[in-house]
């Protein structure tokens, strides 16, 4: 009778992580580790030895409160190929552009196919999520502090002028659809039943 536990042959790891650096100013950060269970051969680096790194790379990202790429970082620890690591500069074509609606077509253009690296730009796709959860989370925090701190005509106004503008969130998952409890809930003029 054959063993039916599954034998792990492959993991990648993925770290995704989000970090306030000053007022206004964010670095996000995602990491790649690919290991085996098993040697692989290698032409560039001789023998991958199992539970070696197949790959591991990262990129950082510094953002403003808008979402747009400061700077931007990637880097290649270690890679089935030589060549690999000379991609890393290119990612910098990314500084001045906008984490929005269309992110991953835009990366796609500037660095796809062989300007870039596979899996480093896989990870672009997952920060636009870090992002969108870093800035927004914090900004959410800072107007929970603000309100806690002092119920002035400052917050007020500041309160009264978000709320006209369309939740940015409005839309973007089934939680969030118009005629949803949780929009009748947070944006109640954004309500549609």
């Amino acid at each position: 009778m054959k063993n039916n536990k599954p034998s792990l042959l492959h993991q990648r790891t993925i770290n995704l992580n989000g970090f306030l650096i000053e007022d206004d100013l964010y670095q996000l950060e995602a990491e790649l580790l690919d290991t085996k269970n098993y040697d692989v051969p290698n032409y560039d680096r001789g023998n991958i030895n199992a539970g070696e790194p197949i790959h591991k790379m990262k990129i950082v990202l510094t953002v403003d409160k808008e979402f747009y790429i400061k700077k931007a970082k990637a880097t290649t620890f270690f890679s089935p190929f030589k060549a690999c690591n000379r991609a890393n500069n290119n990612f910098k074509m990314l500084e001045g552009i906008q984490i929005k609606h269309g992110w991953r077509k835009n990366v796609n253009e500037i660095i796809g196919n062989v300007n870039g690296c596979t899996h480093i730009r896989e990870l672009l796709n997952s920060l636009a999520t870090v992002a969108f959860q870093t800035i927004h989370g914090h900004n959410s925090k800072k107007d929970r502090d603000d309100k806690k701190e002092n119920n002035s005509r400052k917050y007020q106004k500041n309160n009264k002028e978000q709320n006209s503008k369309k939740p940015s969130l409005l839309s973007s998952c089934f939680a969030f659809r118009p005629n949803s409890e949780v929009v009748k809930r947070l944006w109640p003029e954004w309500y549609k039943e």
